[in-house]
C-alpha cells in the first residue's frame, strides 16, 4: 500500500534524524526525530524485517537512536544517565509477560469458520523487539535527553513550532476534506466516513487518525499556557497564552469534542489551581484510569448514564458512537477475564467472532481494552505504569523544588502527559510519541528538582592582621547547573 515516495519516505528518514543531530543540539535533533515521524510520514507502510515490521514508529527509533550513538554530545547524555533504574522497569516486566503471553496461548482458536493460530516462543520474541520500538528507545532517550529547564522549554516551544507548521495543512483538509495522505502518499488512511462531523471534515492531515491530530492540537494548548504559568516566552516572544487561544481555535475548527473538553479541563486546573493542587486532580484522574477496567469488569461503571448526558448535550450521533464504544468494551472485558493475567496474544485472538465468518464482530477502539484483551493485566498496568510513573514521581518531589516558574513548568507538562494517558481510555495509541513525552517529563523533573536553588552568595576577605569583613554578592545571573541523570 502506497506510492514509491511513502516507501522512499521512511527509508530517507534515518538520514534526516542524522542529519538533524548534526545541524542541531540534541534535544531539538530527538524531537525532530519522533515528532516529525508522527506528523508527516506515511501511515500504514510497512517494511518487511525480522521479527518486526518496520512503519513509521519504527523508523523513527531507529532514525533518533542512530543519531544520539553518532553525535558525541548526545552519546555522552545517554551514557551518563542512570538508565534501567526505575521507571524503566515497568518495560521490562512488560517484555517478561509477553512470555507470559505466548506460553498460555500454545492452543489454536475455532470459531466456526475462524481459525486462530496458536502462539510460540518466536512470537514473544518478536513482540519484545516491538516493546523496543515502541516503548524501550522513545522512553530511554527522553529521559536522558531532557533534564534541565532549558531543555523544557525546548520541548514546549516544540509543540508550538510543530503546530504553527501544521496549520496550513490542517486549514486546507478542514475547507476540502482530508485529502494530504491521498495526494502525497497515494492513499487514503483511514476510512472517509469518520472524517465527516458536523456539517464539515475532522482533518488528519498525514496521522493515523482525526483524534491523534487533535490530541496534539490539545497537547500544543497546554503548551502554552505551561509557558505563560512559568513566565517563558514561546517563538521570538510571542506570548504562549496568544499562541493557545490561536491553536484553541483551530482545535474546536476540528471537530472533535473529546479533545477540546480536555483541553479546556486542563487550562482551567492550570489556571485556577496552585501547583499541589494541581497535582491533586492530577492523582484523581490517575485513580480513574486505573479504576475503571475494575469497574468495566464488575459492571458498576455509570455507563447509561453517560450516554444519556451525551445525546442531551451533544446529540444523538455522538451519543451512539459512545454507546457502541461501551458495548464493545463490555463484549472484550468479558472475553478478556477468560485470560486476565497474560492475555490473548495477537492474530486476532482478543477479537469476538461468529461462526459464519472470518471476520472479527468486536472493535477496540480504546488502547487499554486492545492492551488488556491482548497482554492481559500485566501489560495493562505496565503501559499504563510508565506513563503514570512521572506524575507520582513529581507528587513526591514537588517540595524539594522552591522556584515557582519551576513548579509551574514540571506540573503543566505532567498535565500534558495526563492529556495523552488519559486519551488511550477511549481512543487508541496512533504512535510511540506519547512514550518519549513520558521519557523527556521523567528526565525533566529528575533533573530540575535535584538543581539545587541559586542564591546570594557570601564572600568573605580578610587581610592578614585584620578583622575579618564579609558582604554579600549577588550575581547578575543565576548560574545554570546542568544535572546529567
Amino acid at each position: 500500500m502506497g506510492n514509491p515516495f511513502a516507501f522512499f519516505a521512511l527509508f530517507a528518514w534515518p538520514l534526516v534524524c542524522l542529519a538533524a543531530f548534526a545541524r542541531f543540539k540534541p534535544q531539538v535533533a530527538v524531537l525532530i526525530a519522533f515528532m516529525g515521524a508522527m506528523l508527516f510520514l506515511p501511515e500504514k507502510v510497512e517494511i518487511k524485517a525480522p521479527f518486526q515490521p518496520l512503519a513509521k514508529q519504527e523508523f523513527a527509533a531507529i532514525g533518533a537512536i542512530l543519531g544520539v550513538l553518532l553525535v558525541g554530545a548526545a552519546r555522552r547524555r545517554l551514557f551518563t544517565a542512570k538508565l534501567f533504574t526505575a521507571a524503566e522497569l515497568w518495560i521490562f516486566i512488560l517484555m517478561l509477560g509477553a512470555l507470559g503471553t505466548s506460553r498460555t496461548n500454545m492452543e489454536g482458536l475455532s470459531y466456526g469458520v475462524a481459525i486462530l493460530q496458536p502462539l510460540n516462543d518466536w512470537e514473544a520474541l518478536s513482540v519484545v523487539v516491538g516493546d523496543v520500538y515502541n516503548y524501550m528507545i522513545p522512553f530511554v532517550l527522553g529521559r536522558a535527553l531532557f533534564n534541565t529547564r532549558d531543555d523544557a522549554l525546548t520541548l514546549l516551544r516544540g509543540f508550538h513550532v510543530a503546530a504553527l507548521v501544521y496549520v496550513p495543512f490542517i486549514m486546507i483538509e478542514i475547507l476540502m476534506s482530508p485529502q494530504m495522505h491521498n495526494w502525497v502518499y497515494g492513499f487514503a488512511q483511514h476510512d472517509f466516513i469518520q472524517t465527516m462531523r458536523g456539517g464539515g471534515y475532522r482533518p488528519m492531515v498525514f496521522m493515523g487518525h482525526g483524534l491523534g491530530l487533535t490530541l496534539f492540537l490539545a497537547a500544543a494548548v497546554l503548551a502554552g499556557i505551561t509557558l505563560t504559568l512559568a513566565k517563558k516566552p514561546t517563538i521570538r516572544r510571542l506570548r504562549g497564552r496568544h499562541m493557545s487561544i490561536f491553536l484553541l481555535i483551530v482545535l474546536l475548527g476540528c471537530k472533535s469534542l473529546g479533545a477540546a473538553i480536555f483541553a479546556l479541563l486542563f487550562t482551567v486546573v492550570l489556571h485556577v489551581l496552585a501547583p499541589k493542587g494541581q497535582l491533586r486532580v492530577l492523582a484523581l484522574f490517575a485513580l480513574i484510569i486505573v479504576v475503571y477496567p475494575i469497574s468495566r469488569a464488575t459492571e458498576v461503571f455509570p455507563h447509561k448514564e453517560i450516554i444519556q448526558f451525551i445525546k442531551d448535550t451533544a446529540g444523538p450521533d455522538r451519543a451512539q458512537s459512545l454507546e457502541f464504544r461501551f458495548d464493545n468494551e463490555a463484549a472484550l472485558t468479558e472475553h478478556g477475564a477468560k485470560k486476565p493475567i497474560f492475555g490473548w496474544g495477537r492474530f486476532r485472538r482478543s477479537m469476538l467472532f461468529s461462526p459464519w465468518k472470518d471476520e472479527a464482530i468486536s472493535v477496540a477502539d480504546g488502547f487499554w481494552i486492545g492492551t488488556y484483551g491482548s497482554r492481559g493485566a500485566v501489560g495493562f498496568i505496565c503501559t499504563f505504569g510508565l506513563l503514570l510513573t512521572p506524575m507520582f514521581y513529581l507528587r513526591s518531589k514537588i517540595k524539594k523544588i522552591t522556584s515557582t516558574e519551576d513548579r509551574y513548568l514540571l506540573v503543566g507538562l505532567a498535565c500534558m502527559l495526563m492529556l495523552y494517558t488519559v486519551d488511550l481510555i477511549p481512543n487508541g495509541l496512533f504512535t510511540n510519541f506519547p512514550y518519549f513525552f513520558a521519557g523527556a517529563v521523567m528526565g525533566l523533573i529528575r533533573g530540575i528538582s535535584s538543581t539545587p536553588a541559586t542564591g546570594p552568595i557570601e564572600v568573605t576577605l580578610q587581610q592578614p592582621g585584620q578583622m575579618s569583613s564579609s558582604f554579600t554578592h549577588v550575581p547578575p545571573v543565576a548560574p545554570k547547573v546542568a544535572t546529567q541523570t
